[in-house]
């Protein structure tokens, strides 16, 4: 079984990641996971090669993870992307010995028809989280405009959505696991068919920091600030999915 993780940049993927992966998903070799770093201090949980797959394939689309490119349906079988498609398939055999992995990757929200194609019986979880959470976080990190980030957290939303049903995605809300980390966490490996006790599950859960959360908006908060009618509708419908939070 293989899960890709992905969602908006900031919005809980290395946390849910890291939870997942003290629950039994293998993400690869430790000497292959990015390390920590001052605007992660808990670490990425990503595998570096998954990474640089993800932007050579945007970088061969003439994007990036802050420029998604515009495509067409079937972009992911051109000519071009044959190459990428040889390295990707190459680095999923290595991953055949284990029964459950997986891999996270916030541009995996722009590039995920190439990993399909590749699995076709992929797993996804889509980490959801406030765009103006996000948007305060990017502007922390990087300095990026309001405007830029929510066009960026819209634009990543609606290609997760564009790619999959919602019987094929599970999302999950980064809210959730600071109100009740251990029924968030045990709804997801449930809806993902990971098995783990409900020792293992506690036990994750204990790693999960409120310190390292910075911004904290609400619902109301949204209509307030009147943020593009757009990226509220497809927060709301995202968060018809993720259940409560």
């Amino acid at each position: 079984m293989t899960i890709c993780i992905a969602g908006m940049h900031r919005s809980g993927t290395s946390m849910i990641t890291r939870l997942l992966n003290l629950c039994g998903l293998y993400l690869g070799p430790k000497t292959e996971l990015s390390p920590a770093a001052l605007d992660n201090e808990a670490g990425f949980w990503e595998n570096s090669r998954f990474v640089r797959l993800n932007e050579d394939v945007l970088a061969q689309l003439g994007g990036a993870w802050d420029l998604p490119p515009a495509v067409t349906e079937g972009w992911e079988l051109r000519d071009q992307m044959i190459p990428l498609r040889n390295d990707a398939a190459g680095l999923i055999r290595r991953f055949s010995p284990y029964e459950i992995w997986g891999w996270k990757d916030p541009r995996n929200s722009i590039t995920l028809p190439f990993w399909k194609r590749l699995i076709p019986d992929l797993k996804l979880l889509v980490c959801l989280r406030n765009p103006l959470e996000v948007a305060q976080s990017l502007h922390q990190r990087s300095y990026a405009s309001q405007a830029f980030s929510l066009n960026l957290w819209l634009t990543y939303n609606q290609r997760l959505l564009s790619s999959t049903k919602p019987a094929e995605r599970v999302v999950t809300h980064y809210n959730a696991y600071f109100y009740n980390a251990q029924a968030e966490l045990l709804r997801v490996l449930s809806l993902l068919k990971i098995p783990a006790s409900s020792k293992t599950i506690a036990k994750a859960c204990t790693t999960i920091s409120k310190r390292l959360r910075h911004s904290i908006f609400t619902t109301q908060g949204l209509s307030e600030i009147k943020i593009p009618c757009d990226v509220l509708e497809c927060y709301m419908r995202m968060c018809g999915e993720a259940g409560a939070i």
